[in-house]
């Protein structure tokens, strides 16, 4: 009984840290970012039908894949999306997040019993995004005169 539960809990955690990643690539579009991406697509085919092709801001990016949410982690992603202010910032980008402001959203927000839980799945996050903000491209600084 108790291994497929945890079974299922590393699931959850594998399946929200990948989520955590695309967010930080920038790779996670949300509904009305998937709506213009699409639309974009269809400009682009639109124009391909004549030889031609989009440039600059208004041509679209790679094609992105599919990717769902299970309705079960909705709760953890809501819950993930509320510490995004949590995270400690240096020169090279986001360190990690602030466990303190973590301790302190989750004790005001979850239940005694699911605190757990969550922290487990907020590290498995964290540790994600932080993979996700190293595979960004880098794009150059600019050089002051």
């Amino acid at each position: 009984m108790f291994p497929r539960v945890f079974a299922r809990c590393r699931s959850q955690r594998k399946k929200l840290a990948q989520a955590a990643r695309l967010l930080a690539r920038g790779d996670l579009l949300n509904e009305q970012e998937a709506k213009q991406h699409a639309s974009n697509q269809e400009l682009d085919a639109a124009l391909a039908a004549f030889g031609l092709f989009a440039e600059g801001p208004a041509a679209s990016p790679a094609a992105l894949p599919t990717f769902s949410l299970w309705p079960e982690n909705l709760p953890l992603w809501q819950f993930w999306m509320q510490l995004q202010s949590q995270w400690r910032v240096g020169l090279q980008g986001p360190e990690g997040l602030d466990y303190a402001g973590v301790w302190s959203v989750l004790n005001n927000t979850v239940r005694p019993r699911q605190r757990r839980r969550y922290f487990s799945a907020i590290q498995a996050m964290e540790f994600a995004s932080l993979q996700g903000y190293a595979e960004r491209p880098k794009t150059p600084t600019p050089k002051h005169r």
